[in-house]
């Protein structure tokens, strides 16, 4: 079987939706199966490779949990998607929470939406298995990946036509958001904007933002509460949050300098500096012991984090955060420089802003702001260097006392 087709298992009886699924992915190739029973389709996983695997409540042979499990273990690259007839949400939480199924939809679910989400759930395990399979078996343990929070996706709607959008309703979505609030006053009060003590409240706040840096605020937001962690030796949430914050600044503000790029893409750089580092926290959501090993190798060997996360964990933090992005249908030039942050060369999206983040990131860790997890501190890339004229150490220590002046913390 051609692994790069798209490769369906269907388990179950459910003839129209299948008729509809089989419609709606059209000219996309491939083989599309379909089985009755648990034991035909774990023989069907024991000769063949999928993409994905589709399975109904109804199912001959086992109970449907049963059966996702047995795949989770057999085949952990392939995606799991759980057509659910459960009544009761806690019977629903335990399929999720254990990890037997990345997606599951409940009864009578929208066939719209299950091919929504066979489409991305096809698009992204195709781009997994061309880097690295491992990678996808990893993705496929985490026991369900969080989706956005309703501000945050309100407000991307909202915001859909930049050209024609109200700035009453972008108050309206975000001031339902005590810390989104909280966290765009404090920026448009902070010396980045050079607006000190002068702004009382929100609407002001985002007008003299920009409605880019407040969709950006909002995300980085939401994801501290979809990715909210217990605490882990040598990984200090507020000081990881520091560590983002000061790098967003200082991306924005390298950005800046350069004479051939405007506002919009300094602000790009600023939102890309809040979540360059969010596969951290993936990591530590979902499998916190792991991650506190890599990070007491790291130190105790003297090593760069994202190295010893690829041997303890088979995937970096860079990875796993592309991946997130991409999950949450972000801009590419998000995805790209998160995933490219630490070899900025290798982005194929907008390389200034991959440059830019890898800069920030590693100046922020030089001068001891914040802690990003990493204790063995790395050095620039000599082209990230050429690119903002940072070709000596003096000058890069000159962007030290503007950045911490410019920060919304002491």
């Amino acid at each position: 079987m051609n692994d790069q087709l798209t490769n369906i298992l269907f388990v179950g009886n459910e003839p129209t939706t299948v008729q509809n699924l089989k419609g709606g992915l059209g000219d996309i190739g491939g083989d599309f199966i379909q089985v009755a029973s648990a034991e035909e389709a774990l023989a069907s996983l024991r000769n063949d490779t999928f993409q994905l695997l589709i399975c109904t409540h109804r199912l001959a042979g086992m109970p449907a949990t049963d059966f996702l499990e047995r795949v989770r273990q057999e085949s952990p690259a392939t995606v799991r998607l759980f057509l659910s007839g459960f009544s009761k949400k806690e019977e629903v939480a335990g399929v999720v929470g254990s990890g037997a199924a990345q997606h599951v939809l409940l009864m009578p679910w929208d066939e719209g939406e299950l091919l929504a989400i066979v489409l991305k759930s096809l698009k992204q395990s195709r781009a997994q298995r061309q880097k690295d399979s491992d990678l996808q078996a990893i993705i496929n343990n985490i026991p369900s990946l969080p989706t956005l929070p309703t501000v945050y996706k309100e407000l991307h709607a909202c915001l859909a036509n930049r050209e024609n959008y109200s700035l009453t309703k972008v108050t309206e979505i975000v001031q339902q958001d005590p810390a989104s609030t909280s966290a765009l006053l404090r920026w448009a009060n902070s010396a980045l904007f050079g607006q000190m003590g002068k702004i009382e409240n929100l609407k002001r706040a985002i007008i003299l933002l920009g409605v880019d840096v407040v969709e950006g605020v909002v995300l980085s937001e939401s994801m501290k509460d979809a990715l909210a962690v217990n605490p882990i030796e040598q990984f200090e949430i507020e000081g990881f949050y520091k560590h983002t914050v000061a790098s967003a600044v200082l991306a924005r503000q390298l950005v800046q300098r350069l004479d051939d790029r405007g506002p919009e893409a300094a602000d790009q750089a600023f939102i890309v500096g809040l979540l360059h580092d969010m596969g951290k926290l993936v990591w530590a959501k979902y499998f916190p012991d792991k991650f506190a090993e890599a990070l007491r190798i790291a130190r105790e060997d003297e090593r760069p984090l994202h190295e010893v996360e690829a041997d303890i964990l088979g995937a970096t933090h860079q990875e796993i955060g592309a991946y997130l992005a991409a999950w949450w249908s972000l801009p590419q030039f998000i995805v790209q420089s998160v995933r490219w942050h630490h070899q900025p060369k290798q982005s194929t999206a907008d390389k200034v802003l991959a440059h830019a983040i890898h800069v920030a990131d590693t100046l922020v860790q030089q001068f001891e702001i914040g802690c990003s997890g990493n204790t063995c501190v790395p050095e620039v890339e000599r082209d990230s260097r050429v690119r903002f004229e940072l070709m000596t150490p003096t000058m890069m220590d000159a962007l030290q006392e503007p950045l911490e002046s410019s920060l919304p913390f002491t």
